[in-house]
């Protein structure tokens, strides 16, 4: 008994002394083979790598360890179970930052150990993002903010500054911002107007790159183009038109300017739904314009302030066109005769009508008629005219003597008419008649 054991103790220590103690041959076991690493190699731009390899026949666990340059930054034992379909597969529980790293596996059994050849990579920030929009002018103080997903981007850091300093900065998550390679925000904060520069970073734990800078100017809305009115017009109440534009406009300011005289500059503010029908706004000022030259022009306003006034549009405003007297001429008896006059168009809302004396007689005296006595009332129905701008509609009215007398006018009197200019009384000078008020004549 003494001798086996005193011969097991002696192999064993020839085994030992001769450095080929091999328990695995005397069982008829071996290691199993190296393994086979297949990812991640090369350079990567995730902070937390899937690593695989391939599965070593006959191995019970796997050791694995992964260092960066100086030293092991992971190390940790894998059962079998992370293997399936010969690939073996895991996701070390550390966040890499950008270097590089190499990578080894050890495959063991109670045969042995053995380990991989080994394999590289190296660790990128996420490649920079290319911004898209805004750029040149923009008429919103909230624009979006668009630009290119990064891959490998957890998040993404914007910046806006307006050249001395930063007016805005925020981080956005980018599962909640991206959507099909594209992402984009839109932040709250209103940019007033002027110009602005901005970047984002795209980032996650191994680090961040930045995009190139883009600029942008904030406006008001771009300028509208006008329509109506233009030159020379006998409303004077006119309506003005104008194109709708963009720019999230809140309302439009007429401006109406005279150049000679006339009624004096005023403005007023339309809101879009007010005023504006597809593409066409209008508006119509209770200002009544007198008789003058003028220009108007539009602006637009947004919450950004005001936009560019339109190019200014000239308007002249004349008296209506002068009618045509029908009605007494030539040598009469009746000394309350009926004038009869030609309606007129350009927004008629009086006529008087005007007797001068030549050669003695009653004194020269007005009368006024609002256009209800007119055919068809204040606006006779337009017929053919080989006169433009003129209607066939017929006007009359009693004159001053009429109303002194009381004389029921007759029925051709139930239309309003206007009369003809003075007459000029033969000789150089130009007779003046003074005015009179309601019926009553300046010489009663």
């Amino acid at each position: 008994m003494c001798f086996r054991s005193g011969a097991r103790a002696v192999v064993g220590t020839v085994f030992l002394v001769l450095g080929s103690w091999r328990p695995p041959e005397a069982f008829g076991q071996s290691p199993p083979p190296a393994p086979v690493q297949y990812s991640p190699s090369g350079s990567i731009t995730t902070s937390t790598p899937t690593f695989t390899w391939s599965v070593s026949a006959g191995a019970t666990q796997y050791y694995f360890e992964l260092s960066n340059a100086t030293a092991p930054v992971f190390k940790s034992f894998y059962a079998t179970s992370v293997c399936m379909g010969g690939t073996c597969t895991v996701i070390p529980a550390v966040t890499l930052t950008a270097g590089s790293y190499s990578w080894y596996v050890q495959a063991q059994s109670s045969g042995g150990k053995t380990w991989s050849n080994g394999m590289s990579f190296a660790v990128l920030p996420p490649p920079a993002p290319t911004p898209s929009s805004p750029s040149a002018a923009v008429f919103t103080p909230t624009p979006t903010y668009t630009w290119t997903a990064s891959s490998g981007a957890t998040q993404y850091f914007l910046q806006v500054g307006n050249g001395t300093s930063t007016v805005f900065q925020s981080f956005y998550d980018a599962a909640q911002t991206c959507s099909s390679g594209t992402c984009s925000v839109t932040p709250t904060p209103a940019l007033s107007q002027g110009s602005y520069n901005w970047a984002v970073q795209a980032k996650n734990a191994a680090g961040g790159t930045w995009s190139a800078s883009r600029s942008f100017t904030v406006q008001g809305p771009p300028a509208p183009t006008l329509g109506s009115p233009s030159g020379s017009i006998t409303n004077a109440t006119p309506i003005y038109t104008w194109s709708a534009v963009g720019g999230a406009v809140m309302s439009y300011v007429l401006a109406v300017t005279p150049v000679d005289g006339g009624t004096a500059a005023f403005s007023v503010s339309y809101a879009p739904t007010q005023a504006c029908s597809g593409q066409t706004c209008s508006g119509t000022p209770a200002n009544v314009l007198l008789a003058g030259s003028y220009i108007w022009a539009a602006r637009p306003w947004n919450t950004t302030g005001p936009g560019d006034w339109s190019a200014a549009q000239s308007i002249l405003v004349t008296g209506p066109p002068p009618p045509t007297p029908l009605s007494p001429t030539g040598t009469g008896t009746n000394a309350t005769p009926t004038y009869s006059w030609s309606a007129v168009a350009g927004g008629v809302v009086s006529y008087t009508i005007g007797v001068v004396p030549v050669d003695g007689g009653t004194a020269a005296f007005e009368v006024t008629y609002d256009t209800s006595m007119c055919v068809g009332r204040a606006r006779p129905r337009p017929r053919p005219s080989s006169r433009p701008g003129r209607t066939r509609g017929r006007c009359g009215g009693v004159t001053r003597r009429d109303r002194e007398t009381g004389a029921a006018p007759g029925p051709s009197r139930s239309r309003v008419r206007r009369f003809p200019p003075p007459l000029r009384r033969a000789g150089p000078s130009r007779p003046r008649f003074p005015r009179s008020r309601g019926a009553r004549s300046a010489g009663a």
